[in-house]
């Protein structure tokens, strides 16, 4: 099997391939405990994530940002006016 852009997230890619999200499912990583039941399960198409877990990851990554994006502008504009360059 080749891996496309179509075919990366799929079923067959994910028996074919072990990734490293796939890995962390059956050992677990840093403060996040491994199931491979859980893992095989989900690679049989027996369970599915719940998407909320994803949703709410997306939402908290976007405030981090603009939280982030927000403190990185106020400096700008204070080092700008400091040197008297606006």
């Amino acid at each position: 099997m080749t891996l496309t852009n179509n075919n990366y997230f799929s079923t067959e890619a994910n028996r074919e391939f072990l990734s490293v999200s796939q890995y962390k499912d059956f050992v677990g990583s840093l403060g996040i405990k491994g199931c491979e039941a859980r893992a095989l399960a989900e690679l049989n198409g027996e369970y599915e994530r719940e998407k909320v877990q994803l949703y709410w990851l997306a939402v908290m990554s976007i405030l981090t940002l603009r939280a982030v994006w927000s403190s990185l502008s106020l400096k700008i504009a204070r080092f700008f006016y400091k040197n008297k360059a606006l």
